[in-house]
């Protein structure tokens, strides 16, 4: 028979802060035997049996990325779902996990796993007829939509969107009360599509090429997209309401752009374009009547 471990720890003066929640954790999970050992610091722990001390009883404020899930992170969004907030990211490396982490009022933790093996590039939450949502790009297959489910507090695969494969990224819009995406190609047709009640139905396709991004933006009243490109010029498009399509508006000359943002300042509308190899761009939104 095998003899039973012993640990003796006394004789350390063990600051009891999260630095020390490892042991703790360890002491409830191991079949050693532990010498009653006590905290020193901080004061409010001091003479503390650290054998009796609980992990919940840490404050720490962390977050706690595992390594062996999110390998690569491409992408991240955070968002809320009732009255819990919430982040994921995308992992883009064949040997990692999309993952969605938790607020438990300490730290995010991890919630979820939503699938390995994809190589995901792009996560986007939305609300579709009032449920929330999250599309997953993917290098290896379709955009995947899942869906919150309340009985279990996780998201499960919904279904994919057709003939969208290779699509770097997605992005959301509404107009009104109907729900819009934008799916971005680096070769080949970048699409804007319409939530159809069961699917997403294609509206439009723009010609692409070389282009990372996509970016559905609204300044004031006006909904635009903007759709870069690393060879050729970038183009902005405009929402016709009476259309209820895209139209084209503009070109802009920037070099490789991979993210756009509007930004308002005293009343002045200001357009952010991030490049990859050139400098940040900040373009001012004029809008000229000319109807006289």
């Amino acid at each position: 028979m095998p003899e039973d471990i012993v640990a003796d720890l006394r004789g350390n003066a063990f600051n009891c802060d999260c630095k020390l929640k490892w042991l703790v954790e360890w002491l409830g999970s191991t079949n050693a035997t532990v010498e009653d050992i006590y905290c020193e610091s901080p004061p409010e722990y001091k003479k503390r049996k650290i054998n009796s001390l609980s992990s919940k009883e840490f404050d720490c404020i962390i977050t706690d990325i595992e390594i062996l899930k999110i390998r690569k992170p491409n992408d991240i969004e955070t968002f809320r779902i009732a009255e819990d907030w919430y982040f994921v990211v995308a992992d883009s490396s064949k040997a990692g996990f999309t993952t969605v982490y938790k607020w438990n009022g300490n730290g995010f933790y991890s919630h979820q796993s939503l699938h390995a093996w994809y190589r995901d590039t792009d996560v986007e939450f939305l609300e579709i007829a009032g449920k929330p949502h999250l599309i997953l790009s993917s290098s290896s297959q379709r955009p995947v939509i899942y869906q919150w489910n309340k009985g279990t507090n996780e998201f499960v695969k919904r279904f994919d969107i057709q003939d969208m494969e290779d699509a770097y990224a997605v992005k959301h819009f509404k107009v009104k009360e109907d729900v819009y995406i934008c799916l971005t190609r680096f070769i080949g047709d970048s699409k804007v599509m319409k939530w159809g009640g069961s699917a997403f139905l294609d509206l439009q396709r723009m010609p692409s090429r070389g282009s990372m991004v996509f970016q559905p933006l609204q300044i004031r009243n006006y909904q635009y997209a903007i759709l870069g490109s690393d060879y050729s010029f970038t183009q902005v498009y405009y929402w016709d309401a009476e259309k209820a399509k895209f139209v084209k508006f503009q070109e802009l000359n920037i070099q490789a752009p991979r993210s756009f943002i509007h930004v308002s300042i005293d009343k002045r509308d200001f357009l952010f374009a991030s490049s990859f190899k050139g400098t940040t761009l900040i373009y001012k939104h004029v809008r000229v009547d000319l109807s006289a």
